[in-house]
Order: C-alpha cells, then sequence, then structure tokens
C-alpha cells in the first residue's frame, strides 16, 4: 500500500471533548488522500471510544502505554505516520476543509520542503480567562513569500520577528525527506522545553527555503485547557502550567540553563534555539544567541502583573547568570537603573469587530459558532477556498482593499442573516 500525501497528526491527552471537533474538521477535506494519526497520552478509555466511533479508515490511533511529557508524546504521534507531508495540529484545533487541496494543488507547482501558514484563531466558550470567550480571527489576505530558513532564524533570535516567522510542522506542513534529514542528525524532531518552537528552529535551519501563507489552512483553538493561555495570558498562574512542568521533570526535559523559567514568548525562543543548537548546528558561527540582548528583551517588558512579581523575575535571571561573572555584574547595574513596571497581558480578544490590517475580527456568538468545528466551518463560507487553487499576491500586503472588504461584508451580511444572533 502507498504511502498517504498527507498525515494529519493530533497529538491529545484528555480532551475528548474538544477531540471530536477536531477530528471532525480533519474528516471533512475535500482532497482524500490523507491520513488522521491520533496519538493518545494515556488517557481514559473515553477518547478511544470516541474515536473509534467516527468509524473512519482515515484514522489511526494509538495510546501510550504510560503517562508522558509533550516531547516523548510528539515524538511517537510521527513514528505512527506515513504520509509524505505531514502536519501537526492541536486537539482543541481546527483544519480548514480545503487546506489539503489547497496544499496539494501548490505542492504541484512548487518545490517547497515547509509551508507555513497564518492561522485564524478561536477562543472557545470555556477558555480559562472567560472575558476572552468567543472571539474568531480570520486572516483574509492571500499573500505567498519565500523565506530563507536560516536568515528567519536569526531574524527572530534578534528580535527582529516574532517566532511565528518560522516554518513550523505545528499549523504548517513539512516533507517527510526534511523531517528525516533532520532525525539523521539528532534522534528528535522535538527537544527543548517547548516542543513545536523547537522544531520550528530545526525545520528552518534545514530546510533552505520555506513558503510563507496568509491564507489560514488551520485555526488555532483556545480551550478551557490550553496551554497558550495558562502559559502566556495567565502568566503561568494556572493548574495546566504547574502539570507541563511537573511532566517535563518526569521526562527529563529541562530549560537550558541560560533561560530564566519566565511566562513570556522569549522562554520558548530562547531555550527551542539554544537546543537546537547544541542539538544540530553546535559549530555554525553564524547561529548567535546574545546574551545581554536576550537579558535586555526579558527587562524591557517584564512579565509580571504585580510589583511583588519583580524580585522573583530578577532572581529567576540571576541564577541563570551563574556561569558569567561578567554578565551577572552587567545585569547587576542594569536592574539598578530600572524602575519596576507591570506589563499588561497579551491580549486574545478583538479589539474590532471588522477588518484590521489583514484579519477579520469578529464576535463568534453572532454566528452560532460555539466549536472549533464550527469556526472552521465559518471561514470556509467567508473565504470560499474551496474550488480552485488561491490565486496568490505577492508583495509586502499590510491590509485589505476596499473590494475586499465590500466583498466580505456582503458575505458576513449573507452568513448573519441564515444564522441570526
Amino acid at each position: 500500500m502507498s504511502n498517504p500525501r498527507f498525515s494529519i497528526v493530533i497529538p491529545t491527552r484528555s480532551r475528548p471533548h474538544t477531540l471530536q471537533f477536531t477530528l471532525q474538521t480533519c474528516l471533512n477535506q475535500t482532497f482524500q488522500d490523507y491520513e488522521v494519526v491520533v496519538c493518545d497520552n494515556f488517557g481514559p478509555a473515553e477518547t478511544q471510544v470516541m474515536v473509534k466511533a467516527f468509524g473512519s479508515a482515515h484514522i489511526v490511533y494509538h495510546r501510550s502505554n504510560t503517562p508522558l511529557c509533550m516531547r516523548d508524546n510528539w515524538e511517537l504521534a510521527y513514528r505512527q505516520t506515513r504520509g509524505d507531508y505531514v502536519i501537526f495540529i492541536g486537539d482543541d484545533d481546527g483544519l480548514a476543509p480545503y487546506a489539503l487541496f489547497q496544499l496539494d494543488a501548490f505542492l504541484k507547482q512548487n518545490d517547497t520542503p515547509a509551508i507555513t501558514w497564518k492561522c485564524g484563531a478561536y477562543t472557545w466558550p470555556d477558555v480559562a480567562q472567560r472575558e476572552l470567550a468567543n472571539q474568531l480571527k480570520i486572516p483574509v489576505s492571500r499573500h505567498l513569500a519565500w523565506r530563507d530558513g536560516r536568515s528567519a532564524i536569526r531574524a527572530v533570535v534578534n528580535g527582529r520577528m516574532p517566532a511565528s516567522w518560522l516554518p513550523n510542522i505545528y499549523h504548517g506542513m513539512v516533507s517527510r525527506k526534511l523531517i528525516e534529514k533532520i532525525l539523521a542528525h539528532s534522534n528528535q524532531l522535538f527537544g527543548g522545553y517547548m516542543v513545536d518552537t523547537y522544531s520550528s528552529f530545526a525545520v528552518a535551519y534545514f530546510a533552505g527555503h520555506y513558503a510563507q501563507m496568509s491564507a489560514p489552512m488551520s485555526i488555532s483553538g483556545f480551550s478551557g485547557d490550553s496551554h497558550n493561555v495558562a502559559f502566556n495570558y495567565l502568566r503561568g498562574k494556572h493548574a495546566n502550567t504547574q502539570r507541563y512542568r511537573e511532566d517535563n521533570a518526569r521526562g527529563g526535559v529541562k530549560l537550558h540553563p541560560w533561560v530564566p523559567y519566565l511566562p513570556t514568548s522569549w522562554t520558548a525562543v530562547g531555550d527551542s534555539f539554544l537546543a537546537a543548537k547544541q542539538d544540530l548546528f553546535p559549530d555554525d558561527k553564524t547561529m548567535v544567541f546574545d546574551r545581554r540582548f536576550y537579558i535586555k528583551k526579558l527587562l524591557d517588558k517584564p512579565p509580571i502583573d504585580a510589583l511583588s512579581d519583580w524580585p522573583l523575575m530578577v532572581g529567576e535571571i540571576r541564577q541563570t547568570l551563574a556561569d558569567d561573572a561578567d554578565l551577572a555584574a552587567w545585569f547587576e547595574r542594569q536592574i539598578l537603573k530600572i524602575l519596576p513596571k507591570v506589563t499588561a497581558r497579551e491580549s486574545y480578544r478583538n479589539l474590532w469587530e471588522d477588518v484590521r490590517g489583514i484579519s477579520l475580527n469578529l464576535d463568534s456568538r453572532a454566528f452560532s459558532v460555539s466549536t472549533v468545528a464550527d469556526a472552521v466551518a465559518f471561514i470556509a463560507r467567508v473565504l470560499d477556498y474551496s474550488q480552485m487553487p488561491i490565486a496568490w499576491t505577492h508583495g509586502i500586503i499590510e491590509y485589505v482593499g476596499v473590494a475586499e472588504r465590500w466583498r466580505i461584508g456582503r458575505r458576513l451580511a449573507a452568513l448573519k442573516t441564515i444564522n441570526p444572533n
């Protein structure tokens, strides 16, 4: 039996209530040469019963024999795949019904080992911070750019671009050939403390070039158990963050000694880059980590909710400097100059119910959207990418034109009539 064109991988842990809707989106593809690998991290019997109830030949179900840290479950998940191209999504995320059709059409015309795209975003009604609930963000441009992987790494580590600039197997697509090339240099695809960010650096380093799309092939979901919300928005003050730390400790996964444990995206960037460099490109002198710059970024916007958090943050950073007396002395001089300030949490809440930049922001309740499957179906109706390959635009696209805004407005009005609030 030949390998499928695509493997969609869903690592899951005790979330059958959201996984069922994620699976619905994966099985509702207009392109049929694919498999869906569900890797169950020692979950309850309910998960297997629910997955089996779909009765789909597309689904491959595997359950670990013991509880695993995220790194080990994701590695196990990859080993169950057979597809020529691999896509990971979370168990509260969704895959657009046109995604595999559009990716296949693009690959037939373009030779690339990796594709990344701008996700839609949906906050489930039960998201841990309730004022964030029921928000839907839809990228509505069709921009395509080609990036050089190693240049992208340097841009991210130097703070010029966010980590989402990198190609990623999580809400992105990577060829099996490239993955096996990475594994030939190391025994893992998912390393470091934040496994998705680590894999981004690994893929970027070995990809050469990759395609960057602004059209959403998937939706990132933020449900009640979202680790992203627990760590970044709630700043680690949630049971999910503690569980993640405990899982990693059991699995022997530690932060790089130069990286303090702080609830900021810079934790993922610093640890993932340093771990990838150590594993995959230790001798590449063009890949440099500037520790002073890194600490300055942490101090510039300290991830604290109250001034009482400041000494704890300083202590975390101080511990990482024990190996370098000069750097430690520089740090002590820096903090004497700083008047600590509370930094607002990064919010997922939309500020406008309209098109801003290249995204459409909506209250999902106005369109009867209450699950990620509803959100994916709604996005598909708004964008209408299911019939023909997307006609990509090139160059810098920072906003959506008047004609496109008018078209989206007409479509939304029609959908609101069909689904009144």
